[in-house]
């Protein structure tokens, strides 16, 4: 089950998908080979086109996957971030939530859930997921399973976008259930 909204202006959503795969090349977008009308009752409408765009690609995959993804999300919250910012953080965070959520056998316990709020002078973002077995840490960050000099760089490159925004970010684990926060001052000299 997918919890978004509709997109309205889906012409504005492909517009964005194409310009993202013209500017960064077909492995950094997400994939061309779909029509953003065609999946109308999947897409996001959040108020921000690039975010649209990941949420869209993410909302489809998770539930072919038998996923359930709960966002509420304002997107113009977002206006202070680069459009690759956001690509570059959405987008690591829910690609790890879903390699964790797809080794869960239980179907109650297949979910995903992103909640982007203004709070009085910061914006938080908060990225929920159910996980099996154990989570090492190195240095405050997970430590990866896979091969070392491929993989890993996710988790970084979405520190490295909080400190970017004079935010941070917060991973915990606790009774199964993994959390990335980040928290952005709205008011702040970008670094």
């Amino acid at each position: 089950m997918i919890r978004i909204a509709i997109v309205e202006d889906e012409p504005a959503a492909s517009k964005t998908l194409k310009s993202m795969i013209k500017k960064f090349g077909t492995e950094n977008a997400p994939s061309a080979d779909f029509d953003v009308a065609e999946f109308s009752d999947a897409a996001a409408k959040t108020g921000n086109n690039v975010l649209d765009v990941i949420l869209t690609e993410k909302s489809l995959l998770f539930e072919q996957n038998n996923i359930t993804f709960t966002c509420v999300v304002r997107g113009e919250d977002l206006a202070f971030m680069d459009e690759m910012d956001i690509y570059s953080l959405f987008g690591n965070a829910l690609s790890n939530a879903f390699e964790k959520v797809c080794l869960i056998k239980d179907g109650d316990r297949r979910c995903i859930s992103l909640n982007v709020r203004r709070e009085s002078e910061s914006l938080s973002v908060h990225i929920e997921n159910f996980y099996d077995g154990e989570i090492l840490f190195e240095g405050g960050l997970p430590a990866t399973n896979k091969n070392r000099d491929y993989h890993g760089y996710g988790i970084k490159s979405m520190d490295f976008i909080a400190r970017k925004y004079n935010g941070y970010m917060n991973i915990t684990t606790d009774d199964g259930i993994f959390c990335v926060d980040f928290v952005f001052p709205l008011k702040r000299d970008i670094k």
